[in-house]
């Protein structure tokens, strides 16, 4: 029986979601560069493909976050690349008189995981001391109300909203799992799946609703890996640090060839 489910497992591992997020960043930001050579609707085809790039982002910010041994290394990681990769986003989304107005996808999700992190610290000092829920819940929707507000003040990416997905999709699988737990402890991690695309998939509509700009809703269909990522963390035929690297380094080299050719 258990050899039969084995077969059955999905292949979409953590590596599989960050090869999609990555190729399609990497597709949205070439049409970016290179936009003088194509035409409207091949421009328009390619930034749509972009649109899966943040919500399997922050999706897997927050299964990174479930898996790691070090929260504190995993944060500062993040907040390294964060420095690292602010100069090159600088310089390729916006001009040097207007560097600085902004704050790269980095600093986004840095800011997203410092939340977490510090909502579920605080949770578990409740438990220990037997304060029950209420404090802890009035901590997370402070510290998100907060940062929701600061990222819009700094125009992180995404502004206001692109905190706020992470919180969406932290808070549906909480919800999500909470409901398993009293149902069967097997659908966990389905059920938890399933509460982070429903968020997702809030969050992709209510974007495009509230901007007026149908753009994002190209993005739903990352919900299917979503759907079959099997928890696993796959076989990484690359360094883990290759896909931060990459970041900034593919940010330079699109700036260089945009300057060089047009």
């Amino acid at each position: 029986m258990n050899q039969a489910l084995a077969k059955r497992r999905s292949p979409v591992s953590s590596y599989t979601l960050k090869l999609i997020a990555v190729v399609s960043m990497l597709i949205d930001h070439t049409a970016q560069a290179i936009r003088p050579l194509l035409e409207r609707d091949t421009y328009r085809m390619l930034r749509h493909v972009g649109r899966l790039a943040f919500p399997l982002f922050c999706f897997l910010l927050i299964e990174g976050l479930r898996h790691t041994r070090d929260r504190r290394k995993y944060l500062g990681g993040l907040a390294l690349f964060a420095l690292l990769s602010e100069l090159p986003s600088d310089l390729f989304f916006r001009t040097w008189h207007s560097r600085g107005e902004g704050m790269s996808i980095f600093a986004t999700l840095t800011l997203g995981l410092l939340v977490l992190i510090a909502s579920d610290a605080f949770a578990g000092e409740c438990q220990r001391r037997d304060y029950g829920p209420v404090p802890a819940v009035l901590f997370f929707l402070a510290a998100c109300s907060g940062t929701i507000y600061l990222a819009g003040l700094l125009h992180m990416e995404y502004d206001e909203w692109g905190v706020g997905l992470i919180y969406m999709i932290y808070f549906g699988e909480h919800l999500a799992f909470g409901a398993a737990s009293r149902i069967k402890h097997d659908w966990g991690a389905l059920l938890r799946r399933i509460g982070a695309s429903v968020m997702i998939l809030i969050w992709l509509v209510t974007y495009d609703v509230a901007a007026d700009w149908w753009s994002e809703v190209y993005g739903i269909p990352v919900l299917l890996p979503i759907l079959l990522y099997n928890g696993e963390r796959g076989s990484y035929r690359v360094p883990k640090w290759f896909f931060y690297v990459l970041y900034p380094t593919h940010l330079i080299l699109l700036t260089l060839l945009r300057k060089r050719f047009f």
